[in-house]
């Protein structure tokens, strides 16, 4: 491998979606995603029909819902184990079930075989490669979305101040009134962005990290393998 990107990339094809997905049937792809679009549909549904009358019989459609993800859960079950069965059997035991650390067996199997086509397995390279993710995997959750929501929405309200907003109230008494309504406004939308920055934005990049260490992961677990047992 000549460049960075190179290494990089492997961490794409030790995706589920390569690994796994890519090897559905075509009807096993079609039957996986047919769930979550009755899913999507019967929920866009229920959000347009319920919130204007308030019907309480629309939450049935709450119905399909549960039942799409239960299908989908289950038919992806059904259909990784059969792409496990057919291309990596060497991850399973006879009649064995798949579940996490079959995934990781076969991430490992198939490294390995990158790699050792490619003279990698050696124990300078190996370390140079480990070395190499590491190194790119270090933007962690640096971007603190709710402090620069902080200051960007300080900003605009002293700024509205400064720049003469006062011209809009008939007095000053009405102008403190409206700005203090006014910072009200922006502390909700403060205890808003803190919300949703540690319910859904931290865990977010939480799981991009998961997704970008698989390869760092499955690295360190081959030179265990090999270097130190």
């Amino acid at each position: 491998m000549k460049y960075i990107e190179e290494i990089l990339l492997l961490n794409k094809l030790l995706s589920n979606r390569v690994l796994i997905f890519n090897r559905y049937s075509r009807t096993a792809k079609i039957l996986s995603i047919l769930p979550f679009l009755i899913a999507i549909l019967a929920f866009s549904i229920l959000i347009y029909k319920s919130l204007p009358e308030l019907n309480v019989y629309y939450l049935l459609l709450l119905i399909p819902i549960l039942i799409a993800a239960i299908l989908s859960l289950a038919h992806n079950q059904y259909a990784t184990q059969k792409v496990i069965e057919k291309y990596y059997s060497y991850a399973l035991k006879k009649k064995e079930r798949w579940d996490a650390k079959t995934i990781l067996k076969i991430r490992k199997k198939e490294l390995i075989k990158i790699l050792d086509s490619k003279d990698l397995l050696k124990k300078d390279n190996l370390l140079f490669l480990i070395d190499t993710v590491k190194y790119h995997n270090q933007n962690k959750y640096q971007f603190n979305f709710l402090w620069n929501s902080i200051i960007i929405l300080v900003s605009i309200l002293f700024g509205g101040f400064l720049s003469g907003q006062a011209s809009y109230s008939k007095d000053l008494d009405e102008f403190l009134e409206l700005y203090k309504n006014f910072a009200i406004g922006i502390g909700i939308l403060i205890i808003m962005i803190g919300t949703i920055d540690k319910a859904i934005i931290k865990d977010f990049f939480e799981l991009e990290k998961k997704s970008k260490n698989r390869l760092l992961r499955t690295l360190e677990n081959i030179y265990l393998e090999k270097y130190t047992t």
